[in-house]
């Protein structure tokens, strides 16, 4: 997945103007999904969107998840201030205005000197988060890398949409395996969840890829049949 996460690095500013954005005054298609590439190249202070599923249950992490989105909202809402759900695919999240207050390895990341090597190590030791802090509440939502992707429609963060598209093509471009690139296409279809214009994009170029694969597949049959034929043909 390494190969397919570097088409997606881009060089754009994420700071969003507290005067141009909200969750109340913004159209939720007019937004795009920050998926961890995109969060690692915010700035603390950036602001964000923060979702979170409310009726997660079972597993601990969704569960533990659910439960801070509750008490976020019921101490905003002790504050006068009220928090907006959305629906999305039957689930109801809670929409919470935020703002990166927390970013490990910021500087690291930002001028390039994480190795890879520490990057991973952070990443599975859970060393590497982001806080989110909220107006109206004192409360810091903690959320590891680990998370942002594995957790990817438990939790969800959203920001102002990127004038660059998103480059689909080559994620499936050099991928002959088809059951690995629908293993591909399941594992971003899940990180984009929620951001309707990427999600079309990213089927359309699967769809495209699967279209190619079956024209490819019908014109290598019709070669090894013209093959036998000019076999039995000589025989």
């Amino acid at each position: 997945m390494l190969d397919a996460r570097t088409t997606r690095h881009r060089d754009v500013d994420l700071d969003i103007a507290p005067s141009s954005f909200s969750s109340d005054t913004t159209d939720r298609r007019e937004l795009s999904r920050y998926v961890l590439e995109d969060l690692l190249r915010c700035t603390v202070d950036c602001r964000i969107i923060v979702c979170i599923r409310s009726g997660a249950q079972g597993d601990p992490t969704e569960a533990s998840y659910s439960k801070q989105a509750r008490s976020i909202a019921s101490s905003r809402n002790d504050s006068g201030i009220s928090t907006e759900m959305w629906s999305m695919s039957g689930e109801m999240y809670y929409v919470l205005q935020g703002t990166i207050s927390r970013s490990s390895f910021s500087d690291e990341v930002m001028s390039g000197n994480l190795s890879e090597s520490h990057f991973v190590h952070y990443y599975d030791t859970r060393h590497g988060d982001f806080g989110i802090s909220f107006n109206g509440t004192n409360q810091v939502l903690s959320v590891p890398w680990d998370d942002v992707i594995h957790y990817s429609k438990t939790v969800m963060f959203f920001g102002k949409c990127f004038d660059q598209l998103r480059t689909w093509g080559p994620v499936f471009r050099f991928k002959t395996d088809p059951e690995y690139a629908h293993h591909v296409f399941r594992c971003f279809a899940l990180e984009y969840f929620g951001d309707a214009r990427t999600s079309a994009q990213l089927f359309a170029a699967y769809k495209e890829y699967m279209s190619n694969i079956y024209i490819q597949s019908r014109m290598d049959q019709n070669r090894q049949v013209k093959g036998e034929g000019g076999t039995r043909a000589q025989a």
